[in-house]
Formats: C-alpha cells, sequence, structure tokens
C-alpha cells in the first residue's frame, strides 16, 4: 500500500497594512512535516521588511507565535502593530453647565413656539455657579505604524465670556442677581433685555425691573438693570 505524502512545509509569515499605515495585520501559518518554524526574529525581520517600525505588540507577538506553533493553529490578521492618532490642543475656555446650554436659534415670533418647551431663557438663582475655568491644554503629536509622525490642530470649543451681573471667583463664574438667562457662544455671557418683549414667556424674574404702563410704555428707575440673559 502507498505510503500518504508527507510534504514538508516551512512555517509562513505574512503582514498587511492598512492603507492609512495605522495598523499592520500578521498572519502567521504553522509548519508541517518537520518544516522550518519561524522565531520572533523571524516575524520581527517580517514586520521590518513590510515597513512596520513603531507600535509593535511584542509581548502578544510571543503569545501568538506560541499558540501557533504549539496548537498547530493558523493565526489570522493578529494586530501586530496599531499607530496612534494625534491628540488635538484644547484653548483656554469657560465650561457653562449643561443646563445652561439652551436653544439659542429658537423664533419667539413664531405663532407654533411653544414656550413650555422652546424658551430658550432659564432661570438662575443669585450665588449660582454658572461656569467653570478649563485650562488650555497641549496637543500630543501621533504616529502611523511606519514611524511618520502625525501633527494635531487646535480643538474648536466654544467659549463665553462674562459680562454684567456675573462675578468670578476662584476660576468659577457665579450669577449676581437671580434672573432669567441665555447662552450662545462667543458673545457676553450676560446682556439687558426688554421685559415687555418677554413678557408671558419667562416664568419670573426678580424685582427691580421695569413694568410697562398703559401706552405699553415701560418705567422704573435708571441704572437697573431690566433683566439680563446669557447669550
Amino acid at each position: 500500500m502507498a505510503q500518504p505524502s508527507r510534504t514538508k512545509r516551512n512555517g509562513k509569515i505574512s503582514v498587511h497594512l492598512s492603507e492609512d499605515s495605522m495598523r499592520a495585520a500578521l498572519s502567521l501559518i504553522p509548519p508541517m512535516n518537520g518544516g522550518e518554524p519561524f522565531t520572533i526574529f523571524s516575524v520581527l525581520s517580517a514586520l521590518e521588511r513590510a515597513g512596520v517600525t513603531r507600535g509593535i505588540d511584542h509581548k502578544g507577538l510571543e503569545k501568538v507565535i506560541f499558540q501557533c506553533l504549539n496548537d498547530e493553529k493558523t493565526i489570522s490578521a493578529f494586530p501586530a502593530a496599531l499607530g496612534r492618532l494625534p491628540k488635538d490642543s484644547v484653548p483656554a475656555h469657560w465650561q457653562l453647565k449643561k443646563r445652561l446650554l439652551g436653544d439659542d436659534e429658537t423664533d419667539l415670533t413664531s405663532p407654533k413656539v411653544d414656550y413650555r418647551r422652546k424658551s430658550p431663557f432659564i432661570l438662575v438663582k443669585k450665588g449660582e455657579g454658572l461656569a467653570r475655568s478649563i485650562p488650555a491644554a497641549p496637543g500630543e503629536p501621533g504616529f502611523n505604524v511606519r514611524g511618520d509622525f502625525l501633527s494635531g490642530g487646535e480643538n474648536t470649543v466654544p467659549n463665553y465670556f462674562p459680562g454684567e451681573n456675573i462675578i468670578e471667583k476662584n476660576s468659577i463664574l457665579y450669577a449676581a442677581v437671580s434672573d432669567s438667562f441665555r447662552a450662545a457662544a462667543g458673545k457676553s455671557i450676560i446682556r439687558e433685555t426688554d421685559p415687555g418683549r418677554l413678557r408671558g414667556v419667562l416664568p419670573g424674574r426678580s424685582g427691580g425691573g421695569r413694568r410697562p404702563d398703559r401706552q405699553g410704555r415701560g418705567h422704573g428707575s435708571r441704572g437697573q438693570a431690566p433683566g439680563s440673559q446669557i447669550h
């Protein structure tokens, strides 16, 4: 009876790089019938020939090589090396409380506006913390598995600048009055508003403001803010 063929086959190593060179995938086929096995050095040499120089997972390679040779198991698309994306720098800015970030695009003149849901004005209390100072954070360069450096940019974040009726203490902005506020990036946090225009929209406001007379004109003491809003 003819003996079955026992062809010797050496271990096989293949490396595949992603299009952006941020990932190198390794595939291993174990040797058969006394074929020559691969080692960590031959695998590293294969990675180097493919242009992979950074982000190599040395410990992971040792484990999959042992698994492939000991269990005679084919390893497919193991992430042998990974790049790192750059980290953008962050400029110093004021970060508002989440509840103060209302819908600043609401059209209050629209007849379809549901003021209970769509009003951008939010009532805050005197002494309430409104925003905290976030210091600038430097960015970090990234790299791909070929060793090329990847530069980051600047993370654009909305910024809010303190205006009237705002107190700054220990890197925190506090409300100096109890009133209605509205938030919009890139502008002064507080400005005076016309309570006659907002009447019926706001749930309430602090005293000291102007009230419309019978002819619809406002009156009140000079120098007092009729109201305030974050915008």
